[in-house]
């Protein structure tokens, strides 16, 4: 198995989290190695709801562009929480005005 590159990023309510990508992703779910604590690793899923992705511009959008949409939407997500410990009971589901907000971002709407 390849070793995963753990990211960092400094999230705006003050944590700073390490991440990784940890399964292929199924259609709608992404799961990633979460860390807050540089000791253990969590798993944190990342789900659109299905009416998400038959939207436009979502279905229209390759694997990297949808793995970068699942990843600036943890990172929101990250921004967001006020213990780390939340983002553990359950999983993080992108609201459609976030899912713009991150297509804006990366210039794909």
């Amino acid at each position: 198995m390849a070793a995963r590159r753990m990211k960092t990023y400094s999230a705006e309510s003050g944590y700073v989290f390490e991440y990784a990508l940890a399964a292929e992703p199924s259609p709608g779910t992404y799961d990633f190695e979460v860390s807050w604590d540089r000791k253990l690793l969590h798993l944190v899923k990342v789900v659109f709801a299905p009416e998400e992705l038959t939207q436009a511009p979502l279905d229209v959008l390759n694997s990297v562009e949808r793995y970068a949409v699942a990843k600036l939407a943890m990172r929101m997500a990250f921004d967001r929480c006020d213990n780390p410990e939340a983002l553990l009971r359950g999983p993080v589901r992108p609201e459609r005005k976030d899912v713009d907000e991150i297509l804006r971002t990366l210039d794909l709407l």
